[in-house]
């Protein structure tokens, strides 16, 4: 059977949106398949159908793509530097001539944007994320060339190296240049250390900081102080795009810790009547908070941090818990013309029977982001595979949790 790739998907791709493949083949036989992702092999049987005086096969492979969801930001004393666990690299064998390579991220875009997207025969890595004349960090703060935030909420960012020469320039003229890394290679940026490097070189903290990678003028940076306030929290959490972003929250907060509902049951006491009695009850922390006036941009932004699968909260003195946000009247006007801030609440994942008074130390620095490792789950597709599992590689180790 001859077969014809019509369609295959970029380089890049995220999990969450389809990786899709169209065939042509010339006779109605079964298409075999095979998927090798993270030391796992399966196989998958495709149907093609009749397309006039053709048959064609479509063909979605994200559903075999299992992103390790136990990785550890590495932070560093550098600029920029490689982290190559946060792409997944997998392998798509149609028939018996035609071999696919290419990598995965965790995550995705908007159904609306991958419309969109589509029907200009293009994609967010080509828009964006693997495009240096602009802005490329897989953030989802923005898509302009200013990404603006306060130096609280500074948190290594991540990208596709486009293999060059980085220069960070100030609005005073000062330079601070990084060597280029091999093109194609995930990195990651700490502008905490581009902060560094201009006061220890310059004596400088500059607000604006300009991106040139090659020396071409991509993006900036706007970072502005922290907000000084009687209340100052900080949310970590993993976005839509793979990545940990950092919010500063500046609103009231209020402690509400939420209770089991209370079981209880009757003993023999030793005078012979019987008493009620309970077990201890367990309890989850519970903040209410709002997030502090926003502009538009950074609404869109909090949604994005409600939605999280991953999100750590984090006190003035650095000690955090792990949560899930929800925003139960998530409302703003469509044009804001007015300060707007959002009434979120933050429940504690784990409960909690019983109470210890505050330990007289805080040993955690800025938290390292630690998920939990979820099973990987069988695929169920239509046509169902047949897994055939291979050696697995060395897991990434577990880090330690905040």
């Amino acid at each position: 059977m001859a077969i014809q790739i019509d369609k295959h998907p970029s380089l890049y791709s995220f999990t969450g949106n389809p990786i899709l493949f169209e065939l042509t083949a010339d006779t109605a036989d079964a298409v075999e398949v095979q998927i090798s992702c993270s030391g796992l092999t399966q196989q998958a049987t495709y149907y093609p159908f009749r397309s006039g005086e053709q048959y064609k096969v479509k063909m979605d492979v994200s559903e075999y793509l299992y992103p390790d969801s136990g990785l550890q930001l590495p932070v560093k004393n550098q600029i920029i530097y490689e982290w190559s666990e946060f792409k997944l690299s997998y392998r798509v064998e149609i028939g018996t001539d035609y071999v696919f390579n290419g990598f995965a991220f965790r995550g995705g875009i908007s159904k609306y944007a991958w419309q969109k997207l589509s029907e200009i025969d293009s994609d967010y890595f080509a828009f964006r994320l693997n495009n240096s004349s602009g802005q490329f960090l897989f953030t989802t703060r923005t898509h302009s060339k200013e990404i603006r935030l306060r130096e609280t909420e500074l948190f290594p960012f991540v990208f596709i190296s486009p293999g060059k020469v980085f220069v960070f320039q100030a609005e005073s003229g000062e330079t601070i240049q990084t060597p280029a890394i091999q093109a194609g290679a995930l990195c990651v940026l700490n502008m905490q250390q581009a902060l560094k490097a201009f006061e220890s070189r310059y004596a400088i903290h500059p607000a604006r900081i300009e991106v040139k990678p090659a020396g071409s003028y991509a993006f900036h940076f706007n970072i502005q102080p922290g907000m000084v306030t009687e209340e100052t929290y900080r949310i970590l959490f993993r976005n839509s795009l793979g990545a940990y972003e950092q919010i500063e929250i500046t609103g009231q907060a209020t402690y509400t810790p939420e209770f089991q509902e209370q079981e209880s049951y009757n003993a023999l006491s030793r005078y012979n009547f019987f008493e009620e009695k309970r077990e201890r009850l367990q309890s989850k922390r519970v903040i209410v908070i709002e997030t502090g006036y926003r502009n538009r941009e950074e609404l869109e932004f909090m949604l994005d941090m409600v939605k999280s699968d991953e999100i750590y909260f984090i006190y003035p003195d650095q000690t955090s818990f792990q949560c899930r946000v929800t925003a139960e009247k998530a409302t703003f006007r469509h044009r804001i013309v007015s300060p707007t801030s959002l009434n979120i609440k933050i429940t504690e994942v784990t409960e909690e029977i019983y109470n210890t008074p505050q330990l007289p130390f805080f040993p955690t620095p800025t938290p390292t982001p630690t998920p939990t490792p979820t099973p990987t789950p069988t695929p169920t597709p239509t046509p169902t595979p047949t897994p055939t599992p291979t050696p697995t590689p060395t897991p990434t180790p577990t880090p330690t949790p905040i």
